[in-house]
């Protein structure tokens, strides 16, 4: 895995004869991802580094959580064996008598016992690179030493239009953007982030509602400050994984903006998965209902917040803003966390119908005339679960909220599935493919009655004005044939 990221996110220094960071671990170009117009939305070009990265990051979390599980253990399965054992010298086992002399003296803590065992691993460099060390968990726990963010941006603002001269001083001779520059920016922009965490900082005064629910072990606060460079919106960590930090770090709006959403996706999908039982046995405890009413405010807050950056670098007057929007999402959407988030909805096409946003203008808004997208669609939908699962679970809403276990989650739900080592099945077999089934008391996946409401309309516009409209972008699609593309080229043989 480390060998991979090595390969995606470094590249050979000629100079000095080793790697040096070619990209950041959420998967910029550190060199070239900013060579666009600022106003230009620009593709993470380094989407294995950032995937691997990601990866890792939620493996190593869950494999400290089961080496502190052992740790607690060990201490009694080795007193039990020594005592267990008391008089083993006097046996004619060898193997016992060494293995109970050494748990006495050699292996007192699991740190030592695994030592051990990492002295038999292979390891081909002589540098110290892939040791491992139990004594330090920090290090051996860590983020890997590649997936670092990157130290700056390089711009290339003399070329004309690439910059706005208006966001900044000396923007017309400026060729790159790091941390300190936006310290110097008048009013820089903090954006919050509210991060499900199983370390064991628990609840640092934030979304008490939600502790002891058996949903998260922990929220954490992440803060990041933004401001614009010569048009460029870009952040540093201020406060980011509990670690007070961001001097020499920086990240472009547009990676920050999938980072909200990875971590939106992961707790989203928490809630949800507490919330699945009640369609089942009939309801679910007032208790959850607080715990998700405050995580979707909150979330809402971010969202706002952390849109309005985003759009105000990116956004123009022909702009489409929930295109914007799912752009983004178009990333995630073959992910197993946004495929559990959308259900009942298979495809982010469908899922968008099901929300109203098919295309016209008169979708992009509530009934209220508050504009819509597909993340606050998601908000919507997770709201309404909520509210109807706790109605349908009246008889608890006086009782007093009790902790509850924490939810166990499959692998599944943690770790994105990697794609790369994906075995399919024999094409012989024909379309055996996994379906994705209804759960019980669920809603179908719909096109919402903001569609309906529009289709009802046309007759009487068409009497007026004796044109016949258009049909919208969601009408007739299953009749009418797909659109011809570009036909796929013979490789060369």
């Amino acid at each position: 895995m480390l060998e991979k990221i090595e390969g995606e996110c470094t590249e050979d220094d000629r100079r000095v004869g080793q790697k040096k960071p070619k990209c950041s671990g959420y998967g910029e170009h550190c060199e070239t991802n900013l060579n666009k117009p600022y106003d230009t939305l620009p593709d993470l070009e380094c989407p294995g580094c950032g995937r691997h990265c990601s990866f890792y990051k939620k493996w190593i979390k869950i494999k400290k959580d089961e080496y502190e599980k052992q740790k607690n253990a060990y201490t009694g399965q080795k007193d039990k064996c020594v005592n267990g054992r008391t008089g083993a010298e006097s046996k004619h086992s060898t193997c016992d008598q060494n293995f109970v002399q050494n748990l006495r003296n050699g292996y007192q803590s699991i740190d030592s016992f695994l030592q051990k065992l990492v002295s038999c691993s292979k390891n081909n460099k002589d540098n110290g690179d892939g040791t491992i060390n139990f004594k330090d968990t920090k290090e051996t726990f860590g983020p890997a030493k590649n997936c670092k963010p990157c130290s700056s941006f390089k711009i290339d603002c003399k070329e004309n239009g690439h910059c706005d001269s208006s966001k900044g001083t000396n923007c017309e001779i400026k060729s790159s953007i790091d941390a300190k520059d936006i310290e110097t920016m008048g009013q820089p922009t903090e954006i919050n982030m509210l991060v499900s965490d199983n370390s064991e900082n628990g609840f640092t005064g934030v979304l008490d509602e939600c502790k002891g629910k058996g949903i998260f072990e922990g929220i954490r606060k992440d803060v990041w400050t933004c401001g614009n460079v010569c048009g460029y919106n870009v952040c540093k960590p201020k406060k980011v994984d509990g670690k007070e930090n961001g001097k020499n770090q920086i990240i472009i709006i547009r990676a920050l903006f999938k980072i909200w959403l990875e971590y939106f996706l992961e707790d989203y999908n928490k809630i949800k998965k507490k919330l699945k039982p009640c369609k089942k046995k009939g309801g679910t405890s007032i208790c959850t209902k607080n715990c998700a009413d405050e995580w979707l405010k909150k979330k809402t807050t971010e969202w706002k917040n952390l849109k309005n950056l985003y759009l105000q670098q990116y956004e123009n007057k022909s702009s489409d803003k929930s295109f914007l929007v799912k752009t983004i999402l178009e990333e995630f959407k073959e992910r197993p966390e946004f495929q559990n988030a959308i259900k009942p909805c298979k495809e982010l096409e469908k899922f968008e119908s099901f929300c109203g946003l098919h295309g016209d203008e008169t979708s992009k808004k509530s009934k209220d005339g508050k504009e819509r997208d597909l993340v606050v669609c998601l908000l919507e939908k997770l709201g309404k679960e909520a509210t109807s699962c706790a109605e349908a679970h009246k008889e608890n809403s006086d009782k007093t909220c009790s902790s509850s276990p924490q939810q166990t989650l499959d692998l599944d739900d943690q770790i994105d599935e990697d794609t790369e080592n994906k075995v399919a099945h024999p094409k012989i077999c024909g379309d055996m493919g996994p379906t994705q089934q209804q759960d019980e008391g669920e809603e179908d996946c719909k096109p919402s009655d903001t569609i309906q409401e529009v289709k009802d309309q046309k007759p009487k516009a068409e009497e007026e004005s004796g044109t016949p409209s258009s049909p919208s972008p969601s009408e007739g699609t299953e009749e009418r044939p797909p659109r011809p593309g570009p036909q796929p080229t013979t490789p060369p043989n």
